[in-house]
């Protein structure tokens, strides 16, 4: 019967921007395990600041970002690119894969070999999500959010983001049985992206809101203290489209008949209690929320009332809130029966990091292992440092020993791009699932326009071509035009196919 075994990391205490390195050893007296499904669990924490601390402490619906740059979106970034460098080796086997920027090609192998729905269905597991394409729901792993009830939604002391083994090794992708009694204790090294990662708040803008109408309340006639509302809009289908839960804290406004100082502005309250009148026996409305408050926010006489009556979710301070990663662990799986495995097939990449200069008719030859049998150039952005994105090039053509790869000019986005993008993916042994050239923006509040970035930093740009294999080292002689700003940053990623004997 097959076992999942926790093993801490080497380092422990909180890990910083500075204090980024992870190790984990593995030993050999763990037998057969199965890496494929194995995987990195990181605690992490959002702590929040409040900006207000009237009527008490609320729980807010914070989650984690990637940091961009004045002319950028946020990025919706795998699991994965929270790794920036990593390798893993044996005792006895010596270096298996050692990968530079392995947060680069996981986020584009990511964007074009992930259907929507292949994204979508990883929701639950993301550091980072994206709108809700149904109901415009934007919620965080990092807090348990209750709708209903009087149970008080609450902050996550422990949300473990799975980051999966075979997303950073191909090793580990195609090792469903690893016997470490051959290869000796196996270590693990990573370096992670700390300093990217930054605090954010969900639903709490109209904006954010799938209709303004939401934060609408009925008017309150009731004679003494008010402390409750209901809602205005009718949840007959669920509460899919409800932004308000238990523990939230709200501003109150409202109009008194009077006017002036009787009115309410900004009133601040903790949501206590919210029942969902379903079939109507309660408000009289079928599907109307009744919200309940940790006390009154205003009082009525007989014959006066409050209209205009809105639900506004209150912000954190976000610039004082921090990201808290106490612990890393390794999550193994153990084969309970093995079949026995002789052997390893699989690929690794090396890394060449280089810039352009600002070139706008950029050349440059490169020398190749002779294994390598595809290749990958992308163009890291100078705002994320994920994405590759460039697009004030223009077009490129590639060279291979002196040998024409294209009888032409290959300018971007035309049929020929994407018969070498498509011809590569294929000889690497992906399948080119996604041609958005866009895996996302996590700061977009309409689904329309999470993949529809062209121009500020999200859309992806990728020079890639297959290879041959030969005795000797080869040379790959690289053309680029470009305009604007030219050729900058660039990472080329040489796929390299190994076999491991056991």
């Amino acid at each position: 019967m097959d076992k999942y075994i926790k093993i801490n990391s080497v380092q422990g205490g909180d890990f910083t921007s500075s204090q980024n390195l992870v190790d984990f050893t593995v030993p050999s007296s763990m037998g057969v395990v199965n890496l494929r499904d194995s995987y990195v669990n990181l605690n992490v924490k959002v702590n929040v600041v409040e900006s207000n601390t009237d009527a008490g402490v609320g729980v807010y619906c914070a989650g984690v970002q990637w940091k961009k740059g004045t002319n950028t979106n946020n990025p919706h970034f795998t699991n994965s690119a929270i790794v920036k460098n990593c390798n893993i080796k044996s005792a006895l086997k010596g270096q298996i894969e050692n990968i530079r920027r392995i947060d680069q090609l996981s986020q584009l192998l990511a964007t074009y070999g992930r259907t929507l729905a292949e994204q979508q269905s990883y929701s639950y597991l993301n550091a980072n999500q994206i709108v809700n394409p149904i109901n415009k729901q934007h919620w965080t792993i990092y807090r348990e959010i209750n709708k209903t009830g009087s149970i008080v939604s609450r902050d996550l002391d422990i949300c473990p983001v799975q980051i999966s083994l075979a997303d950073l090794f191909d090793f580990c992708k195609a090792g469903q049985e690893v016997d470490l009694s051959k290869m000796g204790d196996m270590r693990i090294h990573l370096e992670l992206n700390i300093d990217k990662l930054e605090p954010v708040q969900r639903m709490t803008t109209v904006d954010e809101l799938a209709d303004e109408d939401l934060k609408n309340m009925q008017n309150v006639t009731a004679v003494g203290d008010a402390n409750e509302v209901q809602s205005f809009c009718l949840y007959t289908n669920g509460l899919g489209l409800s932004p308000f839960y238990v523990g939230q804290k709200v501003k109150i406004n409202a109009t008194h008949t009077d006017g002036g100082a009787s009115d309410i502005v900004d009133e601040r309250r903790i949501i206590t209690s919210i029942t969902h009148d379903k079939d109507g026996s309660l408000a009289g409305k079928k599907g109307a929320l009744l919200i309940t408050f940790n006390s009154s926010w205003g009082n009525l006489v007989a014959g006066k009332e409050y209209s205009d009556v809105t639900l506004t979710p209150e912000s954190f301070d976000v610039n004082s809130s921090t990201i808290e990663i106490n612990m890393a662990e390794i999550v193994i799986k153990r084969v309970g029966n093995p079949i026995g495995v002789s052997q390893i097939a699989y690929d690794t990449f090396s890394t060449e990091q280089t810039n352009g200069n600002g070139l706008l008719s950029f050349q440059n030859q490169y020398q190749v292992e002779p294994d390598a049998t595809n290749l990958l150039i992308m163009f890291p952005d100078d705002q994320t440092d994920i994405i590759s994105h460039n697009l004030d090039i223009e077009s490129f053509r590639l060279r291979i020993n002196n040998e024409d790869a294209t009888d032409r000019e290959i300018r971007r986005y035309t049929p020929l791009y994407y018969d070498r993008l498509n011809m590569t993916m294929g000889s690497m042994g992906f399948r080119l699932k996604n041609l958005t050239e866009n895996y996302g923006i996590s700061n977009e509040n309409n689904y329309q326009a999470v993949y529809n970035d062209s121009t500020s930093g999200t859309n992806t740009l990728l020079i890639a071509n297959p290879l041959f294999q030969t005795q000797r080292e080869k040379f790959v002689q690289v053309n680029i035009e470009a305009t604007g700003q030219g050729v900058r940053k660039m990472t080329i990623f040489k796929q390299r196919p190994r076999v491991l004997e056991l």
